[in-house]
Order: structure tokens, then sequence, then C-alpha cells
């Protein structure tokens, strides 16, 4: 299915937002830990992720060169170039990739590949996407650097251009075009997939209730070994987890989950996402729900040893700003809403972050008893009758 330029735009800026809260959350009062303080970009993402998508949609130059008398051109701004003020994610001073852009692979192909185009072109002194006064004079002030179109001189804006050119003949090759349809497709897939899912719970048992937990070990480690010797996994940890639900409470009174597994330096490397679903008349009194839930991780299947994070639902709106909600089988509002925010959080954020720690890691912690269902970047229950 295509997605049209303004469907793009909206889901970029709510993944993004997504992210920015999901990744960097730290549940401090609950660990006793404080968190890494390495944060990603995503801000700068966004932009780019959003020049991205307005230069493949309209193919018009950047700014609209006119011949000059003198055989040269002078370049103009346009409706076009004024959709990116300010101008200054382009401007690259950094002498490698990673100082102008930290941890960029950890992002889409889009933002690896801009950074990549934006990184040749600035090391030919002719073609620089930094304004002459900032090459000229270093130390410039922040307040006379031009950051809006209507600012740049003639020559920067050629050199714009000229970026333009290049990033769009990388983004229209077969190999790139195919990559971008395959993702597009897996997650337009499962984004369908589990929001069918989320409509017959509600259809099977009325209003539910949503809480969301994130389990991890301590300091990131990735198994544990017992006081009998035997050592197992997060992976092989979550898969007993789950399994054991159905005979703990108030795991046994949960109509279903979903998931993801996900990577941040802020937590220390890898750990998992899920949201717990239960009926809202079955679920009692939250915080002492809660409780028990980060007690059986912690306590029972880590034996201490294990980190829960009480983070939120989703950034917006309000109601979903927390733990935990209660969401009407009959409020559509609401339900359209988390499946365009949480469900599609799940299942459509590694097409703008998709760091390769993630999946390598995931791939090291394969035992022979381990199914491609527990590695699985997301996942969900199956539906009880």
């Amino acid at each position: 299915m295509k997605i049209s330029i303004d469907q793009l735009i909206d889901e970029i800026d709510i993944l993004i937002q997504e992210l920015e809260q999901n990744i960097h959350f730290f549940d401090t009062k609950s660990t006793g830990f404080t968190s890494n303080l390495y944060h990603e970009n995503f801000q700068r993402a966004a932009k780019i992720e959003k020049f991205i998508a307005y230069i493949s949609k309209y193919k018009s130059n950047l700014f609209r060169p006119v011949p000059a008398s003198d055989g040269t051109f002078y370049f103009f701004p346009t409706a076009l170039s004024n959709r990116f003020n300010p101008y200054d994610f382009v401007y690259y001073q950094a002498v490698n990739t990673e100082t102008f852009f930290p941890s960029y692979h950890h992002l889409s192909q889009n933002v690896q590949t801009f950074v990549n185009i934006l990184h040749h072109q600035n090391q030919q002194p002719d073609w620089k996407t930094v304004p002459e006064i900032v090459q000229n004079y270093p130390n410039t002030p922040i307040e006379q650097i031009p950051v809006l179109d209507i600012q740049l001189t003639y020559v920067h804006r050629r050199n714009i251009n000229n970026f333009v050119n290049h990033l769009r003949s990388a983004l229209n090759v077969k190999e790139f075009i195919d990559s971008e349809k395959k993702i597009v497709k897996k997650t337009q897939t499962k984004y369908r997939e589990y929001g069918n899912y989320i409509d017959e719970l509600f259809h099977q048992n009325g209003d539910l209730t949503f809480v969301c937990l994130e389990f991890g070990l301590v300091s990131g480690a990735l198994q544990i070994t017992f006081p009998d010797q035997k050592t197992m996994s997060l992976v092989e940890l979550k898969t007993k987890f789950l399994n054991n639900a159905r005979n703990v409470d108030p795991l046994r009174r949960a109509i279903g989950y979903i998931g993801k597994w996900e990577w941040s330096n802020a937590k220390s490397g890898l750990y998992y996402r899920i949201i717990f679903i239960f009926p809202t008349q079955d679920v009692g009194e939250m915080n002492a729900l809660q409780h028990a839930l980060n007690f059986y991780w912690c306590e029972e299947i880590t034996h201490g040893q294990g980190l829960c994070h009480h983070a939120h639902i989703a950034t917006a709106p309000a109601k979903f700003k927390k733990s935990f909600c209660h969401i009407k089988a009959s409020n559509d509002k609401e339900r359209e809403q988390f499946k365009k925010r949480v469900i599609g959080y799940l299942t459509k954020s590694e097409k703008y972050y998709d760091p390769p720690e993630l999946k390598q890691t995931l791939k090291s912690l394969l035992v022979n008893k381990t199914s491609d269902r527990d590695i699985s970047l997301t996942f969900k229950s199956k539906s009880r009758k």
C-alpha cells in the first residue's frame, strides 16, 4: 500500500516522538539505578526523514537556477526550499560521519544514506554544504550564521542543490528501493495483524486495560547463572516468564499481550517491552497488580538480577502517558489512537530505528530450544476464546 506524503509526515512525527520517549526512558524509582546518559539524536533524524520524504515526492530543484549574464547561475528559494528551514541539519563541519551524527548507523537506511552522501560531498572544498562565513571564520557568532533559505548565498544554495541531486540518485537505486519496499510491506502487515488482534480482544472481552512494562537484567547482562550452575539467557528467561503466566496471579488474569525486543544505550543494551492486556473488570487494584508483575520478574524469574521499568504506554494523549490505561470497547476514538500510537510504534518503529546490536545480540542468544518466535523482534499472544 502506497502511503501519501501527509500520512508519511504524520507517521514520522508520531514514531519519532515515541522513540524519543521509549528508548530513553529509565525507571530509576523502580530499579534504584540511574540510566546511561547517552541519548540518540532522534530530532535530527526526524528532520532528515522529512527532508527525504519531500524531495522524493517533489522532483523539482530545491533552489531554482536562473541564468546570469556571465554564464553562471543565480539560485532562488522555492516553495520546496521553504519547507526545510532552518538548514543547519546539512551544515557538515565534522571530520567524519560519527562526529557529525553519532550512532547514525542505528537509524534508517534513509538517514545513513543522507549522512554518507553529505560526508562525501563535503570532502570537496568547492562543494561544502556549510555557509561560507563559517568556513572562512570558524568562530562566527551563532546569530550571524544564516539558516533560512532566503539568507543563504547563491553558492551555498548551488551546493545544497547538488547534494539533493546526488541524494535522490542514491535513493533511486534498485537495491535501495527494493529494500524500502520490503520493510514497508513487512511493517504494514504487522500493523494490520496486531490491530486486528486488539479488535478481536475488545470484541470478545469488552473494556480492556493495558499495562506496560520493560524487562531486562542488571547492568545489561544477557544471561544469568543460578546457584545450581544452570545458565539461562534473557531470551530463555522471557520465554519462561510468559510460559508460566497462566499459573501465576495476576498474569493468569491477562487475556493477551503485545511486545517488542529493543536495544537502548540508556538501558545498557537488550530488554523487552511488553504490554499486558486485561479485561478491565478483572484488574483490581493497579498498584498491587504492577507490584506483583515486578516481583515475579525480578525475584521469581531472575532471582534478584532483573530490572523492571514501568514505562509509559505512549507519549499522547495524556491518558496514555502513564504505565497503564483503561479503554472502553465503545470508545472508537481511543481505540484508534491506541492503534496509531502503540501498535504503530511496536510494528513500524524499526523503519526509523534499527540498531544492528539488536539483531546481532538476539542471534547470539540462540540455543537449540529457542524458537524463531522467541527471537522475533515483535510478539503477541494468541487470542483466548
